[in-house]
């Protein structure tokens, strides 16, 4: 009987273990890929687009002023700033860290609006540089603040799109490194409670084993001793 259950209670405890090890390995794949995907994913996507952003918006700035500044020499020496503060690198940067379609599909779009408004903004370029300042602020209300308006849009888009993935990202990781121990310590428990359990019930087993054994001497005795009188 005793082997029996000291066989049930190793095949518990080793499939309880094995469950341990199972779940432990899946949670544990789920934090890797979700810290990996924070790395480079989520990360590089918010500084690249978060820096474009910025940039953006200094150029618009600068681009927006342009009419009225003083001079013909002053314009250009500005052109040239404008031209060399490019966000270009930040969106080839950006563009190798995309993993899901969501993403891509907003890329997409926002490439889209960003060439639309590169366009625009040589066209404008072009009209200061020839010094037709009357046109290039009819060109820069139109039609090329509602594409600047377009692309900061769509490139926002990118910004809060990798921050939402962000905070699920490190919300399922809270969630996971959360759970883990209270399993890992309920399974624990588990084997604990049933160990004791059938311990108990052997060492119980074992005494009435022991007295039964004890016991079985006197009843020989009283035996030989009937025969004897008989």
């Amino acid at each position: 009987m005793y082997r029996k259950e000291l066989f049930v209670l190793s095949a518990v405890t080793l499939f309880i273990f094995t469950m341990v090890a199972i779940v432990s390995l899946i949670m544990e794949r789920a934090l890797q890929y979700d810290a990996q995907m924070l790395a480079v994913d989520t990360f590089p996507g918010l500084v690249n687009s978060g820096d474009a952003l910025n940039r953006v918006n200094e150029n618009w700035h600068n681009i927006y002023l342009l009419p009225g500044l003083p001079d013909a020499a002053t314009r250009s020496n500005s052109i040239a700033r404008i031209m060399s503060n490019s966000t270009t690198n930040f969106w080839r940067e950006y563009q190798k860290s995309i993993f899901d379609l969501r993403d891509h599909l907003l890329f997409v779009q926002m490439q889209n609006s960003r060439s639309n408004y590169f366009t625009l903004v040589t066209n404008y370029f072009d009209l200061i540089g020839r010094q037709k300042l009357a046109e290039a602020r009819q060109l820069l209300d139109t039609r090329l603040q509602p594409a600047y308006l377009d692309y900061k849009s769509n490139a926002f888009a990118l910004f809060q799109l990798n921050t939402d993935i962000g905070q699920q990202r490190v919300r399922h990781i809270s969630e996971l490194s959360g759970w883990l121990p209270w399993l890992v310590g309920f399974f624990c428990a588990v084997i604990f409670f049933f160990g004791v359990v059938v311990g108990l019930k052997g060492a119980f087993g074992s005494l009435a084993f022991a007295r039964r054994l004890r016991e079985r001497p006197k009843d020989e005795s009283h035996r030989k001793v009937l025969t004897n009188w008989q």
